[in-house]
Order: structure tokens, then sequence, then C-alpha cells
């Protein structure tokens, strides 16, 4: 077998050729009579022998005549290696960055807003002890709380005993202070109730507790509808019963006596004038007398009362009332009332 080994010179290949017989062993006769057999292997053999293998060494031959060729290699300088790290840890510029953040923040924005706006709530609730009534519903929503407070009829706190949640994994309760307790949605769509035991209440008092689509409770007051444990004022005969087979059509609407408890009585009302209170008002309206005050309404009796969470009591009693006996500053006071419209005196 031929070895040759190429190599170039000055642009011209050096060609070293080789030619032995590398470890061949003579091959073995053949058989006698396989006259076939004897002359493939004679061509094999033949063709071993004139077979040249050229071989290109990968090193440099010593020696000025010969050279090896190969690809050139730059040799970066300060500038482009230092070019080449800063682009390696911070391969952003800064114009690059500041849009990657507010892309971030606006990402960020559009995963935690609200699908629907949230409209917060804040309400008063008259409890009522009847135990044909349905619970009155508090609307929740996860990632909000609700404060509900609960009030004698006098606006005073009324103490809580104790307070339970139907599921709590999906709402959380916790008692803040004496009257209050604080409501956590935790899961979105929760729907669950919970009992709050009032001291010297006897029954305790359910609520419903959903989901809130726009409208959310942040503020619940729950009025009772009598002077509670810390009140200290005397208390004041119930209002009147209705009379038989009333259904109580003939009562102020509760949204209008809240307008007259916040101050915001209707436009057809009439104001009246009081002579010996100045912080007590009063206005005719639907033929009864409104009287907005926040001492208690000793006389005449009442056929429909509600306090709000200032602590105003609102009494409706019969148009033709001439006095009120009110009592305040822990003792018995006689208020006259001007049957003219307040501006006509």
């Amino acid at each position: 077998m031929s070895i040759r080994i190429s190599q170039r010179v000055s642009g011209l290949v050096l060609l070293i050729v080789a030619t032995a017989s590398v470890g061949q062993a003579p091959p073995a006769p053949a058989p006698a009579g396989n006259a076939a057999a004897a002359k493939q292997a004679a061509e094999v053999e033949s063709k071993t022998r004139n077979t040249d293998v050229e071989v290109t060494p990968n090193f440099y031959v010593p020696g000025d005549a010969l050279t090896m060729t190969g690809p050139t290699v730059k040799v970066p300088n300060e500038e482009e290696i230092y070019d080449a790290a800063e682009k390696a840890i911070v391969p952003l510029t800064p114009d690059e960055i500041r849009k990657f953040r507010e892309r971030l923040r606006e990402t960020e924005k559009a995963s935690r807003e609200e699908l629907t706006e949230v409209t917060p709530a804040v309400r008063t609730v008259s409890v009522s002890l009847d135990p044909g009534k349905l619970p009155p519903v508090i609307m929740t929503r996860r990632g909000y709380s609700t404060s509900l407070v609960f009030l004698d009829s006098t606006g005073t706190p009324w103490p809580i005993f104790s307070v339970n949640v139907g599921d709590d994994k999906a709402f959380g309760v916790e008692q803040v202070g004496d009257a209050s307790v604080v409501i956590q949605c935790k899961q979105a769509f929760a729907v669950s109730n919970i009992i709050v035991a009032l001291k010297n209440v006897p029954t305790p008092l359910v609520w419903q507790l959903r989901h809130g689509d726009s409208e959310v409770d942040f503020r619940v007051n729950a009025m009772m509808p009598v002077p509670g444990p810390l009140s200290e004022i005397p208390q004041a005969e119930p209002p009147l019963p209705l009379p038989h087979g009333d259904s109580g059509d003939g009562l102020i609407a509760d949204d209008i006596v809240d307008a007259f408890i916040n101050d915001l009585p209707p436009v057809a009302a009439t104001r009246r004038a009081l002579i010996g209170d100045s912080t007590t008002k009063v206005w005719i309206y639907q033929g009864n007398m409104i009287i907005r005050t926040r001492h208690l309404l000793m006389t005449p009796r009442s056929r429909q009362q509600k306090t709000g969470p200032n602590r105003y009591s609102v009494y409706v009693v019969p148009k033709e009332t001439p006095a009120l006996t009110l009592y305040r500053d822990g003792r018995t006071a006689l208020v006259t009332v001007d049957p003219r419209p307040q501006g006509d005196q």
C-alpha cells in the first residue's frame, strides 16, 4: 500500500509518496482445482498494492521552506472587549429599558384592575326581630372589607356577644371593638351567611353574604328598633301599633325617613319653627309632622321612629301637634311648635 503526504510550499503541493507493505500477509494458496477463486484473490492483491493514501498533516513542518496555511484569527482590542462585555451585562439600551418597564406596568395594571367598576355603598339597615322576615343581605367582593356596626334606637353602639360565619374558607369575620364586625371576602362569587349574637338579645341575628357585581357594601349600620344596654337615657314609649288590617302603606317610606335623618328633606316638606330648642327641626310632610332631633321624644307618642348613625332620630307624629316634650341634658324640656311655615312668622 502506498502512503502519500502532501504539504503546500510557496503555493505548490509537496507530495511524499511511500510504498510499503503494511503487515500484509501473502495470500493463502487457493485450493486445488479452484481456478476462479485463485484469480479473484490475485486481483484483490493487485488493487491493494497499487492503492495510494494521501494524508495532509495538521501540523507545521520545521524549516523555512515548509509552512502551513490556515484561517486568520483576529485578536480583539480593548475597546471591542469592553463593548462585548457591556453588551453581555446590559443588553438593553436606556430607551429599551423604559419601554420594557412601561410594558410591565401596563401588564400588571391589566392583571389587577377590576373588569367591572366597584361602587362603594354605605347604608343603614333597620333590623327586624320578627322571625318571619328574611335575613338582610350584605354585598361583598373579593379584595374588599365590609364593616358591620350595630347601633340601638338612640344611635348608641350595641355590644356583640359572638359572631360566626357559615363558610370560613370563603369569608373571614373578625370582631373589632364591642359593636363592629369586619367581613372579608376570600373567594370570588362566594355566598354564605353570618350569625351575630348581641348582648341581651335572645335571638341571634342572621345576615346573608353575597357577591356584589358592581355595588359593594363598605359599611352597613345595623339599627336595632329599641334602646340597647349601653343607652343611658330613659326609654320612650314605643311607636303606636298600626290599626288592624293596616299594611303600613300610610307610613313614610324608609328612604324618605333616611333623607330627613341626613337633613335632606324632600322638596314637598314644609319647615316649621320651634320655640325652646334650636337643634331640633320640624317639617310637615304627607299629613304628618316630622321631627328631627338628637333628644329623646317623650311626648307625643310617635307612630314611626328611626335613628341614624349620626345619632339623629326622626319621629313621625300627628300634624296638629302643638308642643313636644324632649329629654335633654338629663331633664325634660317642653318646646312649642309654631303652626305657621318658617319664614311667615
